[in-house]
Parts: C-alpha cells; structure tokens; sequence
C-alpha cells in the first residue's frame, strides 16, 4: 500500500526537523489492536492503554488519562495551568491564574493574572478595583458604579448622566432621549437622528425611513410597492409571490411553484435543470451527462459517473482524494476504500490514517516541556514552581500590592480611581449636553432623510 508505514517506531521525517509542520496526512498504519488502534505521529498504539501527547505516547498509569503538553496527569488529583501540572491543592474548588499559579475559586478570583480576595474587590476589564458600594457594585469599563443609583447609565464603558430619566438610551458613548430620537449604527459610525415618523422610525444606511411604508434595500430605503410582499431584489423591490430575484433581476414565475432560477432566467423546474446557467432537459440529460463545477460532463462510465473537480471518474475503480484522482487496488474492497491526504489510499477495515505534528512547535520547546516535573509528586511541584501560597492572607497581600479594603479612601488613592458620584469630577468626563441637538447634527456627516425622500426608489 502506497505510503504505509510499516515500522510502528519509526517517526515521521518532519518531526525531526526543526521548526514542526502543522497536521497532515502522514502515513497508513496496520490496525494491530482492532477498532482501539490509534497513531502518534505515525506510531501505533493501543488508546485503551496509552495517550498522545504531543506526538509522545504515554502510557496511562495511576488514572494518568489527560496531556498538559508532552505530559501526561491524572485529573482527579491535578490539572493543567498554562502548560503546567499543578496539585489540586483545593479540590474542585482550585482554579488557575496566570502562569501556572492556582487559587481557591470560593473565596478568590484572578484578574489579568493577579489574584484577589472576591468579597472585596472587583475586576474591571483586567483592572482591580474595590467593591465601594458592596453587592451593588458593577463594572462601567475601568470604573465602577452603584447599579442601585439611578442618575447615571453606563455607555460602553463611560459612566455618564441620566438626563432624560426612564427615556435614557446609549447611542455609542453618548446618551440620549428614545422618545424624540434614533440611534444608527452605519460604516462603523454612530448616529443620533431625529425620528420623522415616531415610533414607526427605522434606520437604512445611516438614514430615518418608515418601515410601514418603505423596506430597507441595498442603496436606501424603498417604497413598500406590493405591501407585505415587497421584497428586496437588488437596489430594487418585487413582489415575492409572483417573481423571482434571478441574479439580481426580477422575473415573473412563468411556472407557477416550478419556477426556478437558472442565471438570470426562469426554467421550469419539474422538466429542466441547470448547469452553469444553462438549462437542459432534466428526463433525458441526466442519464448521458452531469453537471461537474458549473460544467456539462457526459456519463461515459453510466450510473457509476461521479464528479471530481470538473472531471468525472467510475466511483467503482477510481477514488477521488481532494480533487486527485488514484486507482482503487481492489474493486471486491472498494467500499471499505479511504483517502489519507491527496496521494493515499487505504482499507479502514484493516488499516488506519495516521496525521503527524498536531501543533507547531520547535525542537527547543520540547525541550522546554520536558522539564516539567511529574504530577505524581505534589511536594516536587510546588518546589519547583517556586510560587507562594496565594491564600495566605499577609503573603498574598504582601504580593499583590493590594491596600486594604477598610479603607475606603486609601484604596480609591493606590488605584488612583475616579469616584463617579463626585458631582464636580463626574462633570468633568461627562459628554457635552445630549440635548443640544445642533452639536449632535454638526457630529452627523449624513443628511437628514424625509419620509417621501428616503423612500423614492
């Protein structure tokens, strides 16, 4: 067979080189342990005793059953935090943080790779502040707010006034009143716009139309012509029950429900087909020919005719492996054929497809990885990571660089956060006035659409 790889210790040739491929169709393999046969980069081996890792077998011993890199460790007692093998030092309670450091997730979360005490801080888009305002403290971008006061609504991470009470809506980073206007979102750009037909107003390209009255095509909005059954074919509208959108053209259903579309054109579809938009007849053309990639082929090998790419082949005798085309070495085993990548063939009765290199790696990673200690020794892991136990409280506070949380005005000092209810600093980042609606049309580069306008087609 065509490529096999006979020698289950034998390596792939691109394994040994030094910058690793990604996967690929490798090499076929005899299936030496039945349906339980699996490859690591070309090598066989038996999944109900051993796993890959990285195109490294290892074998599964003392519930070693999951991979952290080239590693192998058992999940009930370990776990894998940023490629390293950490004990659960807190049962299912412990959590990774960072590089490789662990915490318990009951009392403590991680921020940015930091961890912090849950109950009295908060993380803010990888930023640490103090929960100020308790169980009602809730994140605006980098700041923090109390989601009980009702004067401010945050708009896409910018704390701001709430000056039209109830009516107040976002639009971008700006507030305004959803009684009187409309915010559009077009090309990246948000717009406020008045809404010239109250609550019936809708946005098209950047501009205010009247959905009941006009639909919303390519190009602006249109008159709704048939009503309910204006559709959109193009910059144009139709009517959906007795036409066909064909290329960007509308033509009538000649044949009623049998109309389809073939180009631009309209065929009856219970006596025609198309290829490549051209009909031909459907009764007598598909038993000499197919349609191969937009293209007419005849049948020369019959009902055995199948497409690969544009050409055909007999299904029976050739396989088609991604657009290549390789005789079949058995026709009696022909349905029992595969392809492994473009130039093999096997049997997957008797043999399996192997794929080499799962990642891209270089030979000095696996270096790296092979320094890992092993999960079975908890005191060795911890030795080695060097890391301190984030849930003593004086070393864990010592290390963060956290004040404590009693004092309210320490903590808004060491993380230098802006007090959003500061009437006089809040002033200072607040938007000009969302009233003011010169400044928000002077904002718009679009013109403002009428009803009669926005909707000629």
């Amino acid at each position: 067979m065509h490529g096999s790889c006979i020698d289950e210790l034998t390596y792939c040739a691109c394994a040994e080189t030094r910058q690793l491929r990604t996967t690929r169709p490798c090499g076929v393999v005899p299936r030496r342990y039945g349906s339980n046969t699996d490859c690591c980069n070309r090598v066989v081996y038996d999944r109900r005793t051993s796993i890959c890792c990285l195109w490294h077998i290892r074998r599964i011993t003392g519930g070693k059953t999951q991979c952290c890199g080239i590693l192998s460790y058992n999940p009930s007692t370990h776990m894998c935090c940023a490629g390293r093998i950490r004990y659960k030092s807190y049962g299912s309670s412990t959590s990774c943080c960072g590089a490789g450091m662990i915490y318990r997730s009951t009392t403590h979360s991680c921020c940015n790779g930091r961890i912090y005490y849950a109950s009295s801080y908060f993380c803010c888009r990888g930023h640490l502040r103090t929960k100020s305002y308790g169980i009602y403290t809730v994140c605006c971008g980098t700041s923090t707010y109390d989601r009980r006061n009702t004067r401010y609504i945050c708009c896409n991470g910018v704390i701001l006034w709430r000056l039209y009470g109830r009516y107040s809506r976002c639009c971008g980073t700006s507030s305004y009143s959803h009684r009187s206007k409309i915010c559009c979102y077009y090309r990246r750009v948000y717009y406020l716009k008045r809404k010239t037909a109250g609550s019936n107003s809708r946005c098209c390209e950047g501009r205010v139309y009247n959905y009941r009255t006009h639909r919303c095509c390519s190009g602006g909005a249109r008159w709704r012509t048939y009503g309910s059954d204006t559709s959109c074919c193009g910059n144009s509208v139709y009517n959906w029950r007795t036409h066909h959108c064909c290329s960007g053209t509308a033509v009538r259903k000649a044949y009623g429900s049998s109309s389809s579309c073939c180009g631009n054109r309209v065929i009856n579809g219970q006596y025609y087909s198309c290829c490549g938009g051209r009909s031909y007849r459907t009764s007598t053309y598909r038993t000499t020919h197919i349609c191969c990639n937009d293209e007419s082929r005849e049948r020369v090998f019959g009902s055995r005719t199948r497409c690969c790419g544009s050409a055909v082949y007999d299904w029976q005798k050739i396989a088609c492996c991604n657009g290549y085309l390789h005789p079949k070495p058995n026709a009696s085993s022909s349905s029992y054929t595969y392809c492994c990548g473009n130039n093999m063939l096997y049997n997957y009765a008797t043999h399996k497809c192997c794929y080499c290199v799962p990642r891209v790696y270089r030979s000095d990673d696996l270096a790296l990885h092979s320094k890992f200690p092993e999960a079975s020794d908890a005191d060795k892991i911890a030795q080695d990571s060097n890391l301190p136990d984030p849930f003593d409280a004086d070393d864990a506070a010592q290390d963060l660089l956290l004040p404590e949380a009693s004092d309210s005005d320490d903590v808004k000092q060491d993380l230098k956060l802006l007090d959003p209810f500061d009437t006089d600093a809040a002033q200072d980042s607040l938007p000009p006035e969302a009233s003011d609606s010169g400044a928000v049309a002077k904002e718009s580069t679009l013109p403002e659409a009428s009803d009669a306008d926005a909707g000629e087609p």
